[in-house]
């Protein structure tokens, strides 16, 4: 998972909290996190 975090960070411009990455347990969690932030 960390690895999806780290490109997801480089490819979308957004931080994810390293305590917010052990909450992550899917890449569905990843994205939505992400769609999230983004917004």
């Amino acid at each position: 998972m960390v690895e999806v975090v780290v490109a997801a960070e480089e490819r979308f411009g957004v931080k994810i909290p390293d305590e917010k990455v052990t909450e992550l347990a899917t890449v569905g969690d990843a994205v939505n996190f992400i769609v999230n932030a983004a917004k």
